[in-house]
């Protein structure tokens, strides 16, 4: 494929102009993502000992970011932490207003992995009145019934 010298222009231009703004982007912005891509990384790879300080370093950083939280206690569930888990569920409702649907989801994962099917079943339930289009919650539910 040939391209004119018009269009050769153009596209070397566009490429400059990325690398600009690549390069203008704040360096705690580019910690952040590098942090949420290795985070990514060591959920990926069932590494949750390594994964566990990286959503505590997000979360430090970005308090009200859901996916921080949500990450540090899939880490700690990985890990069978329950008492871990149950402490980040309660600082996540104390510093995210309003709190996510998400916590009561975990919170009926912990109850489950506790052998506590009526308590399992009843926070599932609170997350699907929330949630009523989530498959996912009401599989957990169908399991359990």
């Amino acid at each position: 494929m040939r391209f004119s010298a018009r269009h050769h222009t153009s596209i070397t231009a566009a490429g400059f102009v990325a690398i600009a703004l690549a390069a203008c982007e704040p360096q705690n912005v580019r910690e952040d993502k590098a942090l949420r891509q290795q985070l990514a990384h060591e959920m990926r790879d069932h590494s949750y000992e390594s994964a566990v300080p990286l959503a505590r370093q997000l979360i430090k950083r970005q308090p009200q970011n859901p996916r921080g939280w949500r990450r540090l206690v899939q880490a700690q569930l990985g890990l069978h932490d329950y008492d871990g888990a149950k402490q980040t569920l309660i600082d996540w409702r104390a510093i995210v207003q309003p709190p996510p649907v998400k916590i009561e989801e975990f919170e009926g994962d912990i109850a489950r992995e506790e052998h506590d099917t009526p308590r399992a079943l009843e926070e599932w339930r609170k997350a699907a009145a929330a949630e009523p289009k989530s498959r996912k919650i009401r599989q957990k539910i169908a399991l359990l019934e």
